[in-house]
């Protein structure tokens, strides 16, 4: 029993460290958008793509909150994350400066 468990050990080891680090995360995408304020349950802030989908970052630095500002940004979306205002797919900003 014992070297069946060592076995077992050993193969989640390798299988648990064998990572190459070049993979991307489909959950990151890199974007251009305009920063829009949103007047729904005290306001939020939303990123607008071109072509008209929304996000709402789950912070956004201060200095970015101008309604209209062209900005591109790197983000990467957040399932585990909640929203009062519910106006986008929440995301959370790895990225940003101004176009």
């Amino acid at each position: 029993m014992k070297p069946f468990l060592l076995f077992v050990l050993a193969a989640g080891m390798s299988h648990g460290t064998n990572c190459s680090g070049n993979l991307t995360d489909p959950s990151q995408m890199s974007v251009n958008a305009r920063v829009a304020f949103v007047d729904v349950e005290g306001g939020c802030w939303v990123l607008v793509t071109e072509s008209g989908k929304r996000y709402e970052p789950v912070k956004l630095a201060s200095e970015f909150r101008k309604d209209g500002l062209k900005v591109a940004v790197r983000i990467v979306t957040r399932s585990d994350v909640g929203s009062y205002c519910m106006v986008g797919e929440v995301v959370e900003i790895l990225a940003i400066e101004v176009r």
